[in-house]
């Protein structure tokens, strides 16, 4: 299949943590093309974040891209608040949250249930003219409880979790409960929430009210999830087509960054390639997340296009529309004062 040169979309959701990857990330938004990308950053023992890698990015393609800043939990650093409020005027499009990641909360000893963070959720729309977006990731896919072990993120031994981490069903709960306290907060849970393999809970939360949304960020788990429900996977498609955004889930780190599996240009171009396939065509495909590629070595594609009547509105919301509506129809202009976070 070949790129949808015909259609517009938006990767809301690529990780870059190094300047020397730049050149990488050009040459991947143009490869599909892509109209824009949404940069992310994660925090980082060694480096606090990734704030001025993808603020740096943004400075050299400010109306092609779109920033997530995430914070610094240093116990030196501003209160969060106003480390909110500073990205804000520095020009960030958003917040990213990586603690709600099980492995990465036990790292940092910090948990999105402390108090200070439903500071940050309240502030989120309440301090700024319109809600600052918070991108927050919340569990991992329930394989990673099913299967015994230490905390890992090597691509030889995946992540796993012990009785030392609270169980999946905790972290979905939790989720619901911001959902629910915090009714003006523009969230996007990536990975589907975990829920590929249950739909209608999913689909009740982003129901719930407005300003819900998940994304398609796959980290591979969700292929055999959907493609083994095909018809339940349409129509949720259909049926949330407002409230999903496309993300590749790309990463662009330097080698030596040891939290994710390091991949090169041609393994995000590959992981995009993948996503639009399956959306697009029933092309059979392997399957790339191995704690359930035993099960279901192969897998097809849910062809959107050619099995829903509504299928090219359905993509055009997802590769673009959403994320327009979330972040905003052009990136927010930068800050030179602000822009040193």
């Amino acid at each position: 299949m070949g790129f949808p040169m015909h259609r517009k979309i938006i990767d809301s959701h690529v990780h870059l943590g190094d300047i020397s990857r730049f050149p990488d990330v050009d040459a991947y938004r143009d490869a599909f093309p892509f109209e824009s990308v949404v940069l992310i950053s994660l925090p980082d023992l060694r480096r606090v974040n990734f704030n001025a890698e993808i603020l740096a990015y943004k400075k050299r393609h400010p109306a092609r891209t779109y920033i997530l800043g995430e914070f610094d939990y240093r116990p030196s650093a501003p209160p969060l608040v106003d480390q909110l409020k500073s990205l804000y005027r520095a020009g960030f499009d958003g917040l990213k949250l990586i603690l709600g990641k099980p492995a990465f909360s036990h790292k940092f000893g910090i948990h999105l249930k402390e108090s200070r963070f439903r500071d940050v959720f309240k502030a989120s729309s309440e301090e700024f003219p319109s809600p600052f977006p918070i991108l927050v990731h919340v569990g991992d896919p329930l394989y990673f409880w099913k299967t015994s072990g230490r905390i890992s993120a090597s691509e030889s031994s995946p992540w796993s979790y012990g009785p030392e981490v609270a169980p999946f069903e905790e972290w979905i709960l939790l989720a619901e409960e911001w959902v629910d306290s915090f009714p003006r907060t523009v969230f996007i849970f990536p990975h589907l929430l975990f829920l590929a393999h249950d739909l209608d809970r999913l689909q009740r939360i982003l129901f719930k009210r407005a300003g819900v949304y998940t994304d398609l960020a796959p980290g591979n788990y969700f292929y055999r999830d959907l493609s083994i429900q095909k018809k339940r996977a349409r129509e949720f498609f259909s049926c949330c087509r407002d409230r999903i955004l496309f993300g590749s889930d790309g990463f662009f780190f330097h080698p030596s960054y040891e939290e994710l599996p390091y991949t090169d240009l041609r393994g995000n171009l590959d992981r995009s390639t993948r996503l639009i396939q399956f959306l697009e065509s029933s092309l059979p495909f392997s399957n790339p997340f191995a704690p359930n590629f035993t099960e279901n070595p192969l897998l097809e594609g849910l062809d959107l296009l050619s099995q829903i009547p509504e299928g090219e509105e359905i993509l055009a919301n997802i590769y673009r529309q959403n994320a327009l509506s979330v972040f905003g129809n052009h990136p927010r202009p930068l800050n030179e004062e602000e822009g040193k976070v």
